[in-house]
């Protein structure tokens, strides 16, 4: 299990009610799609890898331009915390 740090940049337009995310980790850029429920204020996104899905769930800090969630490998086993920052 790794353990670390990685930054990705997560870009997400809205067209036509359907979120879409754009998810950039340096060499890597990943298209995919995005859902956000606002009641929850909780954001979903699936990415698909070479090695696999990764699926990132993170909800919005009250009061904050933050979220913070967990992300988990398509197995359900190797995950880990994700802090969003927006911008």
């Amino acid at each position: 299990m790794g353990q670390g740090t990685q930054e990705a940049q997560v870009t997400l337009t809205l067209r036509q009610g359907h979120v879409r995310g754009l998810v950039s980790t340096g060499r890597h850029h990943y298209a995919t799609d995005a859902r956000y429920i606002s009641t929850q204020h909780q954001l979903q996104l699936t990415v698909r890898t070479a090695q696999g899905s990764v699926r990132v769930q993170a909800t919005m800090l009250k009061g904050n331009q933050r979220m913070i969630g967990t992300w988990y490998d398509a197995h359900g086993g190797v995950g880990g915390l994700v802090l969003v920052r927006m911008n």
